[in-house]
């Protein structure tokens, strides 16, 4: 693990996750948005733009955005000044920056500067008819968990920030050479990445716990069901992939899936990436669980 790591927030950052949680909600019930966000968002959509969306096929140009864009300037350029330089770039601008880190099995549309075209369209919509009525705290809290992020990042190795901001998420790859760190509210408490050949686009949750209090609860939902116990009691020791839990503990993938996602949330569980991003094993935070019985008992002393 020999990667470095870097930290940047523009609100397009926000405005691309929130359109594409929209478009691909599944994980919305382990979300703070809730299972119901995308039906709040729609009754906010006009019906011309919802069908505009829902008619869309293959949106792979979206995932790869933060390719076309210059991060060395970014965070001091709003929305409409990014897109405005993204809509100026020739279609061979955007080949000589997206080939050398498109995944292998996805191919090139015939149009590319079409898709360039309605991919700005539609985040200027979802701008102005969604992003933009977001409360006034929105981005001075997503600009505040930037610059703690830049700090962090003077004061302790690239794993050990990636594994505080992500609640356990550990890279165990000589093949990623960076990890480019955004802050995010609506993704919150998960963590979703891209991966760019050797170099990581991540999203981490803004801020996860506004309390001890509120982290204690938490924990505790995680804790109550039997069968989150015995994953944790399974993962004693030694890693576990999904497949393993699913045999060890008898249940149905998407049960397992449920229970560790919901560990995830809590911040129980380490999740170690393997070399190639391909592959998740998962191991107990044991740390945080120490931490867990020191607030319990600091509540009652």
């Amino acid at each position: 693990m020999n990667y470095t790591v870097s930290a940047s927030f523009s609100p397009i950052d926000e405005l691309l996750l929130s359109y594409l949680l929209y478009k691909n909600p599944k994980n919305s019930k382990y979300l703070e948005v809730g299972k119901d966000w995308r039906k709040q968002v729609e009754a906010r959509l006009s019906t011309h733009f919802k069908n505009e969306i829902e008619t869309l096929g293959d949106e792979w140009l979206f995932h790869y955005l933060h390719v076309l864009i210059d991060k060395q300037t970014y965070e001091k350029q709003t929305i409409e000044d990014i897109l405005s330089e993204v809509s100026q770039l020739s279609a061979g601008d955007i080949l000589e920056r997206i080939v050398p880190v498109l995944k292998q099995d996805k191919a090139l549309p015939q149009d590319i500067l079409g898709e360039r075209d309605r991919m700005i369209s539609i985040l200027k919509e979802w701008d102005k008819e969604y992003f933009s009525t977001l409360p006034s705290s929105t981005i001075p809290l997503l600009q505040k968990a930037n610059e703690k992020t830049k700090e962090q990042l003077t004061k302790a190795t690239p794993t050990k920030v990636i594994e505080e901001l992500t609640n356990g998420m550990i890279f165990e790859s000589s093949f990623i050479k960076h990890i480019h760190v955004m802050p995010s509210l609506h993704f919150r408490p998960l963590t979703t990445y891209t991966l760019y050949h050797d170099c990581i686009s991540l999203y981490y949750p803004a801020t996860t716990f506004d309390s001890k209090e509120a982290r204690i609860v938490l924990i505790g939902k995680a804790l109550s069901d039997p069968k989150r116990l015995r994953i944790l009691q399974q993962l004693k020791g030694e890693k576990r992939s999904f497949t393993e839990l699913v045999h060890l503990i008898g249940d149905t993938k998407g049960n397992i899936h449920h229970h560790i996602s919901i560990l995830n949330t809590a911040g129980l569980i380490n999740r170690h990436v393997d070399e190639h991003c391909q592959n998740t094993l998962y191991s107990p935070r044991v740390p945080l669980l120490k931490e867990l019985d020191k607030h319990v008992h600091a509540l009652f002393s």
